[in-house]
């Protein structure tokens, strides 16, 4: 399940090919090992679902891959780019 606003089709072109979309925010967290920090601030801004454009960019930012993403206002693209720094 997932928060996509309506937004549900996800695009993909390019990248390294390893990339695989996680489900949930727990899933990033625990995959990627992500700062106690950065888990801590997630859960103060209330995140309980990634989007469709999380799912995807997220992991395939953590893993070094260059990300553009183009999709509609409340799609979680400042949220996907911010994370992975």
């Amino acid at each position: 399940r997932n928060a996509n606003f309506g937004f549900d089709e996800v695009e993909l072109q390019g990248g390294r090919g390893t990339e695989e979309p996680v489900a949930s925010i727990q899933e990033l967290c625990e995959k990627y090992d992500l700062p106690q920090e950065v888990v801590t601030n997630m859960e103060r801004c209330g995140y309980k679902l990634l989007t469709a454009v999380q799912q995807y960019s997220m992991p395939a930012a953590i893993l070094g891959s260059d990300v553009m993403v183009s999709a509609p206002t409340t799609s979680g693209k400042t949220c996907a780019y911010l994370v992975p720094l």
